[in-house]
Order: structure tokens, then C-alpha cells, then sequence
């Protein structure tokens, strides 16, 4: 019985969705980016339409190619990931902030790269690779 209780209050926690502030794939962030956690968060369910939303530029200009590489994903796990895990977070000042994160496919983690930049007293994405390569994602830290 105790099994099933705390089966289904797992599934309401993962299936509740991030509030603000909430950290996502790192248990005890020193600093967190609102935008970045909903973007993390959202890979995690496998809401691809909130991830990309999350993730787009100041101009919010789709980029085809990017949007791409996104559904290649969303067409391979259309459910999310098991886990994640922050492994790099770095912020600069005045205001450049940058994170890896990977997810846990089963085989080759996908690696996540966010990086944002705080302009008119807002932290927002300026720039995210999604790649099934960690490799690639960690030499685009700067």
C-alpha cells in the first residue's frame, strides 16, 4: 500500500510543471536563470513546444534549422528523459550565464547548452545547442 501511495505521489510531483524559481536537474544551485529552468524542465516532460518557446532569442525569430533539430529530438523521445543533471553552470559578470545539462536517454546522454544574457534588468536566452554529442556542447563553453 505504501508502495502505491508514493508511486502515485511521485507521478503528481513529475507531472506538476516548474514554478518560477524552482531548480531543475540540480539539487542545490548556487544561482538559477528563470528561463533556463523552464527550458530545462520542459525537455525533462518532453514539451517541446514549451521548450522551444523557452528558448527562443530576444527576437523571437524561428530559426528553421534550430526548430529542426528540436523535432529530430521530440521524434525520438517524445516523452522526456528519465533524468538530468546539471554538470556546469557559469556566470560572468556584468550578466553572461552559461549551462550544460545532460539528460539521460538510456544510452548517450543529450546534452543541453544554454546561454543567456541580462538585458533590461531580464535574464533571457541568447543562444541554445541541443546535440546527442556532450563533446560538441562542452567546447561551446566560453
Amino acid at each position: 500500500m505504501r508502495h502505491l501511495i508514493l508511486s502515485g505521489l511521485a507521478a503528481m510531483i513529475l507531472a506538476t510543471p516548474v514554478v518560477a524559481g524552482t531548480p531543475v536537474c540540480d539539487p542545490n544551485p548556487r544561482r538559477t536563470v528563470e528561463d533556463f529552468e523552464t527550458a530545462k524542465d520542459a525537455l525533462l516532460r518532453g514539451e517541446f513546444d514549451r521548450f522551444f518557446d523557452a528558448v527562443q532569442p530576444f527576437d523571437r525569430a524561428a530559426d528553421p534549422s534550430r526548430l529542426r533539430a528540436v523535432q529530430r529530438f521530440e521524434n525520438t523521445f517524445p516523452n522526456g528523459f528519465r533524468e538530468c543533471a546539471s554538470v556546469v553552470f557559469r556566470s560572468e559578470a556584468p550578466g553572461l550565464f552559461q549551462e550544460i545539462v545532460l539528460y539521460d536517454t538510456g544510452a548517450q546522454p543529450l546534452a543541453l547548452y544554454l546561454r543567456g544574457a541580462r538585458f533590461r534588468d531580464e535574464i533571457r536566452v541568447i543562444d541554445f545547442v541541443l546535440s546527442d554529442s556532450p563533446t560538441e556542447v562542452v567546447n561551446l563553453l566560453q
